[in-house]
């Protein structure tokens, strides 16, 4: 996290001012994977999401002039719906481990952010087809559950899931920075 946040701070000094939004194709594809970085560890950690604002400072960007670097809501959402393509994978990998009551925390995560998602107005840009994507993750995730309950593994308690609250404490995300660095 601490070389992230050097070259993302490098890259602000050789932003002209005033000039962020005229080189941003540069490097957003890079800041996406940042942001899905920043999101995968801390759900896998705490299993809670952060918000757009936590993760820039995470990644050392709210510290930085807005005219030359900040983190975009295209950016974020980006990193949130890599999260949600992985998240599926995870949930197998933690019944493999034999952690059988992940996988519906995880989907109960998973159904919350599709609903927030299906709220936005999305033209059809790359946001909207990566949106498409979470409807199969999803899909895969009530497959995992399926098989649980089949099986007998899955307890029938349905509601013990709590809500997804994203972190937006800047405190806490700063003591969530210097626990990974």
């Amino acid at each position: 996290m601490a070389e992230m946040r050097s070259a993302i701070k490098a890259l602000s000094e050789h932003v002209p001012s005033n000039e962020f939004y005229k080189w941003i194709d540069v490097w957003s594809g890079c800041m996406k994977g940042s942001v899905f970085v920043v999101l995968l560890v801390f759900y896998v950690v705490t299993g809670r999401l952060l918000s757009k604002e936590a993760v820039a400072h995470v990644l050392g960007i709210d510290n930085l002039p807005a005219n030359r670097m900040c983190l975009t809501t295209d950016e974020y959402l980006h990193g949130m719906i890599s999260l949600v393509n992985e998240l599926p994978r995870l949930s197998m990998y933690l019944v493999i481990k034999g952690n059988y009551n992940a996988p519906e925390r995880i989907a109960s995560n998973v159904n919350q952010i599709h609903s927030t998602f299906k709220e936005l107005n999305l033209k059809n840009d790359s946001l909207r087809k990566r949106f498409d994507s979470i409807k199969y993750d999803v899909k895969r995730l009530e497959e995992i559950l399926y098989d649980l309950t089949l099986r007998g593994l899955l307890g029938t308690s349905g509601s013990d899931c709590p809500d997804l609250v994203p972190v937006t404490d800047a405190a806490f995300s700063e003591q969530f920075y210097t626990r990974l660095c």
